[in-house]
């Protein structure tokens, strides 16, 4: 699946149908799988998470809002964009950036780990359904 892209839509609760449609309109979703996820002590906001294929010329955010590409370690369904995890390498690791540096993966389950104003934010996920068609 090296060819694909896994994206994340955020989308206050209101929105949420609305947001879903419109995912499925404009992209072809593998799997046809749209994982809902809330963000714990958040209470209006929402993760859509889904992959999609990958070609030359692919815009994602010209096609949609509030959308960023992720990646996530399948075994601890921890969620993360690379520079959010470059930042956390370098926190616990007295500043370096080793690519080679051993996450402790089951720390940061169920977590959505983003890069904010250069610090690392993680929140808590918790799956609120998989829409599927």
């Amino acid at each position: 699946m090296k060819d694909t892209l896994l994206l994340c839509t955020f989308c206050k609760e209101h929105l949420l149908e609305k947001k879903i449609e419109e995912i499925k309109t404009k992209f072809t979703i593998l799997q046809n799988k749209i994982y809902v996820m809330k963000l714990a002590g958040r209470l209006d906001c929402f993760i859509l998470t889904y992959n999609v294929n990958n070609h030359e010329g692919f815009n994602y955010k010209d096609l949609i809002s509030n959308t960023i590409n992720l990646h996530r370690k399948k075994e601890t369904n921890t969620l993360y964009t690379i520079n959010a995890l470059n930042e956390l390498i370098k926190t616990i690791n007295n500043g370096a950036l080793d690519k080679n540096y051993k996450i402790e993966w089951n720390d940061y389950f169920n977590t959505l780990m983003l890069l904010k104003e250069d610090k690392v934010v993680m929140s808590k996920t918790v799956l609120q359904n998989i829409l599927t068609w």
